[in-house]
């Protein structure tokens, strides 16, 4: 019993050590859009969509930050074979930045995640999983020392995805390579600690 209770008081002890030395931070990036079209007969159509992409990271250091954020999207095309496309994308990021003064900073990153795309409508249903690997840059407004603005663009990368019933295969390479969402999003970021 006193070795498990010193051994929990020392993994404590480190922890909070780590937590002194970065900062953790969450934000991320929400959205939706509705759109409703009428033909010129009087027929209706309309489309629904979102996306969020909530993060969870650290600063390692001054410059290097370290994260994780589980992509999440789902669009009803409310076309006539009712198509729905649900996406789910995890994945891990590294982001090199560069400040110019108190406010304004830049950055470069490297971002890997796993896919997962169902597409199901009237006639099928059908399911593709994959991964993309892409560089993307960003600019980070501060308001205050916690509270930032951060718009981030996807630039150069590669998608891979396999089709779960038949295994065919589709791969994209190139720039602005992004799957199902907008290629520019803007977030806010909470900084716990700095």
């Amino acid at each position: 019993m006193k070795r498990i209770f010193t051994t929990l008081t020392m993994t404590i002890f480190c922890l909070s050590m780590y937590a002194q030395e970065g900062s953790w931070y969450i934000g991320g990036m929400a959205g939706f859009t509705h759109l409703k079209s009428t033909s010129s007969s009087g027929e209706e159509t309309t489309s629904f969509s979102w996306d969020l992409s909530p993060e969870i990271g650290t600063w390692l250091s001054e410059d290097l930050q370290l994260g994780f954020s589980p992509g999440l999207s789902h669009r009803d095309l409310g076309d006539l074979d009712e198509t729905i496309i649900k996406s789910y994308s995890p994945g891990i990021y590294a982001r090199k930045w560069h400040s110019f003064g108190e406010k304004v900073s830049v950055f470069g990153g490297a971002n890997l995640a796993y896919n997962s795309i169902e597409f199901e409508n009237l006639r099928s249903d059908s399911k593709f999983i994959g991964f993309n690997i892409y560089l993307d840059f960003g600019l980070g407004y501060a308001i205050n020392e916690r509270l930032s603005l951060l718009g981030r663009y996807a630039t150069f990368g590669y998608v891979f995805q396999k089709d779960t019933d038949d295994d065919s295969k589709t791969s994209q390479f190139g720039l602005n390579a992004n799957t199902l969402s907008n290629p520019f999003n803007i977030g806010i970021y909470y900084t716990f600690k700095r």
